[in-house]
C-alpha cells in the first residue's frame, strides 16, 4: 500500500474511531464535570482515545508473538489501566502498582538475561523512568490539543532524529483524526486512556532506542522534553516546597499561561516551537560523541529549567497584578 494512502486511511480511522468514542460516552454518562481544577466549563464526555487504543490492540493481535518479544503490548495495555480509572476510579497507589509492574515486564524482557551489578541498577532506573514518561504525559494533559499535539509533532519528527519506526506516520495520522474532536473546542477529552497511551509510547520508544545507543537515548529524551519537561519541573518545584506532590493542582507552567489570558491556540503554538528547537537540538546530540552529547544534554536541561523559572514568575506577577487588580476594582 502506498505511504500517502495509509496515512489517509488511518486519519479516516481516527475520525471514525473518535467519534464512536464521543457518542459511547455519552450513552454511558462518562462525563468530565467542571470543578474549581478544571479548566473547562461545560460538561464534556472523557475516553475520547478509546478508539484508537482498540485500533492499536486490534494491530497486536496480527502477529502477537513478535509483539509481546518487542515490548510493544505495554503501549495498549497501560491505556487500558487508563481506561479503567476513566471509567472507575482507582486509587493513584493501584494505578501505580500496575506501571511499575507492567514497566518492569517490558524492562526485563528487552534487557539481558543475565544482567551484572551495574546493568541491574540501570534496569531499576529504566523503570521508574518509563513510569515517570507515563505520568508526565498525564499531566500534561490539561488544555485542548496540548498533548496530542506535541505527540503528533514529536512522531513527524522521529525521521530527522534518524529514528525508524514504522508505526510512527500511521499512528501520527490516527491521532490527527482525534485533533478535531479536542482543539481548539473539546467536544471530548481523550481521557486517561489516551494520556497513558501517548505516555507508554513515549516510554516504550525510549527503551527501544536505549537499547541501539546511549547517545541517541539522550537525544530522543531531548526531543521529548516538550511533553516532560513542564510536568517533571512542576513536581520538582513542588517537593522543593514542601506541597504533597500526589495531590491535584493547578500550577503547570501551562496552566499559569492560561490564567494570564493565552488561549489553548497560542499555548500549542509556544510549545510546539518549544518541541521544533528541542528537536533540533536532539539532532545535532545525535550527531557528535556520547561525552558531547552528555554535555549538550546537560546545557539543554539547565537552559530549559532557567526558562521555566524566569516564564513561572513572570506569570505569577501578572496574574497576581490582575487579581489585584479585580478586588480594587470590585
Amino acid at each position: 500500500m502506498r505511504p500517502e494512502l495509509l496515512w489517509l486511511l488511518c486519519f479516516l480511522a481516527g475520525l471514525i474511531a473518535t467519534g464512536l468514542s464521543l457518542v459511547l460516552m455519552r450513552r454511558l454518562g462518562r462525563i468530565d464535570q467542571p470543578t474549581q481544577r478544571h479548566t473547562h466549563v461545560l460538561p464534556t464526555p472523557r475516553a475520547g482515545a478509546l478508539g484508537i487504543v482498540l485500533i492499536a490492540l486490534a494491530y497486536l493481535m496480527v502477529d502477537p508473538q513478535r509483539h509481546f518479544a518487542s515490548g510493544l503490548w505495554l503501549i495498549p495495555a497501560v491505556a487500558l489501566l487508563g481506561l479503567v480509572d476513566d471509567l472507575y476510579p482507582q486509587p493513584a497507589w493501584q494505578r501505580l502498582s500496575w506501571q511499575l509492574a507492567l514497566c518492569a515486564v517490558v524492562v526485563v524482557n528487552l534487557g539481558d538475561s543475565d544482567p551484572s551489578g551495574p546493568a541491574r541498577l540501570v534496569r531499576v532506573l529504566n523503570i521508574f523512568v518509563a513510569v515517570a514518561m507515563i505520568n508526565a504525559a498525564n499531566f500534561f494533559d490539561g488544555r485542548n490539543g496540548l498533548l496530542s499535539g506535541n505527540f503528533i509533532f514529536l512522531l513527524l519528527a522521529l525521521p530527522i532524529l534518524g529514528v525508524k519506526w514504522l508505526l510512527a506516520l500511521p499512528l501520527a495520522a490516527l491521532w490527527l483524526g482525534f485533533l478535531p474532536f479536542n482543539f481548539p473546542r473539546a467536544k471530548i477529552f481523550m481521557g486517561d486512556v489516551g494520556s497513558y497511551f501517548i505516555g507508554a509510547t513515549l516510554a516504550w520508544l525510549w527503551l527501544r532506542v536505549g537499547m541501539e545507543s546511549n547517545r541517541e537515548s539522550l537525544a530522543v529524551l531531548v526531543a521529548m522534553s516538550a511533553i516532560l519537561a513542564d510536568p517533571v519541573l512542576t513536581l520538582l518545584w513542588r517537593a522543593s516546597a514542601g506541597k504533597k506532590v500526589w495531590r491535584p493542582h493547578r500550577e503547570h507552567l501551562y496552566q499559569w499561561l492560561a490564567r494570564s489570558g493565552w488561549d489553548d491556540r497560542k499555548l500549542l503554538l509556544c510549545y510546539l516551537g518549544y518541541a521544533l528547537v528541542s528537536v533540533l537540538w536532539a539532532r545535532w546530540m545525535m550527531q557528535v560523541s556520547l561525552i558531547e552529547a552528555l554535555g549538550l544534554c546537560a546545557v539543554w536541561c539547565a537552559g530549559s529549567t532557567v526558562l521555566w523559572v524566569v516564564c513561572r514568575r513572570k506569570l505569577l506577577a501578572i496574574v497576581r497584578a490582575r487579581s489585584t487588580f479585580s478586588r480594587v476594582g470590585g
